[in-house]
This record gives structure tokens, C-alpha cells and sequence, in this order.
């Protein structure tokens, strides 16, 4: 039955994330300090084409800096600038965890 699902809509979030577990969120789930990278963003408004505008689209990492105390909206650093989102706009953005990259040696580096 979970593969019908799959096939019918491989771009729901719900279904990404109960079909392949912990490979593949949603950016709302993911915890404060972790590193992910955007796998796409769903949807074809005005929305989605304002988050790509701002940096969110395949291949990009991204770090979750902070939360509200509610958990929205939520602090993401990317590309060198920090953005914040309110949980309906980062539920519409799939990533995969990733360990720091280049992020983390350019930090390193700038602290030494």
C-alpha cells in the first residue's frame, strides 16, 4: 500500500517523510544546530517562487540557528545570511541531513 502512496504524490511531504524515514524531512522537522540539504521545494505559487528567490532550492545547505520559544518561526543560516520562516513556509521545503561542509571550515577558519 505505501507504494501506491509514493507514486500518487511523490511531492507530499507527508508521504516523503513517512516512506523514506529519516533520509528525507521536511526544514520545519528538523532540531536547532543540525545541517541539511534542500532536495526541492514543493509547490508552483508565489510562495515557493519567493523561497527560491531567497536561496531555498536543491543543493543548498542550510543550518537551523534558532527557534521561537513556540517553535515558530524558526532562524535558518544559508549562502552567508540568516533567514526566518514561519513553519507553513519550511514545511514546504524537503532536505536531507548533511554534516557541515564548507560552512563549518569557513567558520573555522574565520575564528582562528
Amino acid at each position: 500500500m505505501s507504494q501506491q502512496t509514493i507514486s500518487k504524490s511523490p511531492l507530499s511531504h507527508e508521504t516523503a517523510s513517512h516512506s523514506t524515514g529519516s533520509q528525507e524531512e521536511t526544514l520545519d522537522q528538523i532540531s536547532r544546530g543540525a545541517f541539511v540539504r534542500v532536495l526541492a521545494v514543493d509547490g508552483g505559487d508565489a510562495i515557493a517562487r519567493r523561497l527560491d528567490d531567497l536561496g531555498l532550492r536543491a543543493g543548498v545547505e542550510v543550518e537551523v540557528i534558532r527557534q521561537a520559544p513556540l517553535g515558530d518561526p524558526t532562524v535558518f543560516e544559508l549562502h552567508g545570511y540568516q533567514l526566518c520562516l514561519r513553519r507553513t513556509e519550511s514545511q514546504r521545503v524537503r532536505v536531507s541531513p548533511t554534516s557541515p561542509s564548507s560552512s563549518e571550515t569557513q567558520k573555522a577558519g574565520a575564528a582562528s
